[in-house]
């Protein structure tokens, strides 16, 4: 044999190294903690002891139908905390997401997993409070041979929908492109015919790490861009039984923020690749019996050396890239794709962090709802691209002019919210009135000028979160009603109703 170092390097490869695997363990999350229910909620457990939900087939990681028939899954792991808290029992069933759809709204399941709340979905059922924010992903073949990097690339494209999924759907209407759009049935096939070229494209959010890696083929799909602002998901109830919404939500809302960052931590962040470091195994462990025994090849020994080294510098290339991806990913959890300020979701675990603080060492803090003053005016006038750069300029203002120690987000459309530890009524009404006055002196690039209206509280022994928004939104509406451009600190009865007009 020419090469006997060759022939042996291979055969010490496989009696020598064996494959190894990475594997991730979930720790149990205790259920604790109890609800308190009425009466009348306490008599519909026991006459509808058991409720099931329905899901699609390919929701991984949502809800996972496992071999023996059990179900496991990020949606499943939330229902059973809310089940142990509550009384309910709680199974699920999969099916394709069409047909799981059409016998959910036949009364034949009491509700829905992972999805959102439509017009027409809301003629048969009730969202639950939100447990989930994700943001959607443009997803392309690894290498994007297309050359896929934003919306405008997509016109002309192949994109990959899954039948009947509405919120993918609306993103890509969203993106008002001529686009030739392929069904399938489940999402596994929206990643593989990404990957087989079938298509050019998929959107998906931020799971499909998690899918592609279950089906092999993380290797070989990237993200593009990130597309449309972050979504919520529900479990859909059936509204003839409202009994069922009102326990559910006493179930979620027990479930503390750090269960809720656990379960989500351990279904979405993906296995690493298996695949390299099997090699990198193999390879390190001939290389060391070859040092050992193999001394009189040494030319041979030298070149599986210098191949050594160019997989580890692959690998660390590798290991960089992926980290850089899935930093993306969490940046992309918690902001605001335009104005890259925090986005809801992590304004609710800041408000709700600073509220077990207070709690514990009787401190206070304040929260500042700011509003822009006809910003319909603006799209309407100007278009939406203006809307856009005024939104884009009023967070910087914002950001340069609070402290460095307030947590600043957009809550939703032209609202803002500026949480502010260690803080009163007094200091934050001050601090409102100095953000009030430095917007209305600025000179906006599209629009000249522009006001804000400006709601204040501070928070009160045992507030919840919930109280302290309403009294800020409640503050904020009579803002508007004064006549705008004006700072009113509330300290509104949570038990009121706020309207929700707003101009």
């Amino acid at each position: 044999m020419k090469y006997p170092v060759v022939a042996i390097f291979c055969v010490l490869l496989s009696w020598w190294a064996p494959a190894v695997s990475a594997s991730t363990s979930h720790d149990s999350i205790k259920a604790a903690r109890t609800v308190v229910l009425s009466e009348q909620e306490k008599r519909f457990i026991q006459q509808h002891p058991i409720i099931t939900l329905g899901s699609g087939s390919s929701f991984d990681p949502f809800v996972i139908q496992n071999k023996d028939g059990s179900y496991s899954g990020h949606d499943v792991d939330i229902a059973n905390l809310v089940a142990a808290r509550t009384g309910l029992t709680i199974k699920f069933e999969t099916a394709k997401w069409q047909d799981i759809q059409a016998k959910a709204l036949n009364r034949k399941l009491d509700g829905l997993t992972s999805a959102q709340m439509t017009e027409e979905r809301a003629v048969s059922f009730n969202a639950t409070t939100p447990y989930l924010s994700l943001t959607s992903l443009v997803l392309v073949k690894q290498g994007n041979p297309e050359g896929i990097t934003s919306k405008r690339d997509i016109a002309g494209k192949k994109v990959a929908m899954q039948k009947g999924n509405l919120l993918f759907e609306g993103i890509l209407k969203q993106l008002d492109s001529d686009v030739e759009v392929i069904y399938y049935d489940t999402i596994h096939e929206l990643i593989s015919a990404v990957v087989a070229g079938s298509v050019d494209l998929c959107i998906l959010d931020e799971t499909a790490p998690y899918l592609a890696n279950q089906l092999g083929l993380s290797r070989y799909i990237e993200v593009a861009f990130p597309v449309g602002a972050p979504f919520e998901l529900a479990y859909l109830l059936r509204n003839d039984r409202p009994e069922l919404t009102r326990i559910f939500n006493k179930g979620l809302a027990s479930i503390r923020e750090e269960e809720r960052l656990e379960i989500r931590d351990f279904w979405f962040r993906p296995d690493e690749p298996p695949l390299d470091y099997v090699f990198i195994a193999k390879l390190s462990g001939a290389m060391s019996l070859l040092l050992c025994g193999l001394l009189a090849w040494g030319y041979s020994l030298r070149k599986s050396k210098n191949e050594t080294e160019q997989a580890l510098r692959l690998l660390e290339a590798r290991d960089k890239e992926l980290e850089a991806k899935n930093s993306l990913l969490e940046r992309l959890s918690v902001t605001d794709h335009l104005t890259r300020l925090y986005n809801r979701s992590r304004l609710d675990e800041v408000l709700q962090a600073e509220i077990q603080k207070a709690e514990r060492y009787q401190t206070g803090f304040a929260v500042i709802m700011i509003d822009i003053d006809l910003f319909k005016q603006v799209n309407d006038s100007y278009g939406h691209p203006a809307g856009d750069q005024v939104l884009i300029e009023f967070s910087t203002l914002l950001q340069n002019h609070c402290r460095k120690v307030d947590t600043l987000g957009r809550w939703g459309g032209e609202e803002f919210l500026l949480i502010c530890p260690n803080a009163d009524q007094k200091g934050a009404v001050a601090l409102a009135e100095n953000l009030r006055t430095i917007i209305e002196q600025h000179r906006f690039s599209v629009i000249e000028t522009r006001t804000a209206s400006f709601g204040v509280t501070a928070y009160e022994h045992h507030d919840s979160s919930h109280a302290i928004i309403d009294r800020a939104d409640h503050a904020l509406y009579q803002a508007k009603e004064q006549g705008r451009n004006r700072t009113v600190l509330n300290a509104w009865n949570q038990d009121k109703t706020t309207p929700k007009m707003r101009k």
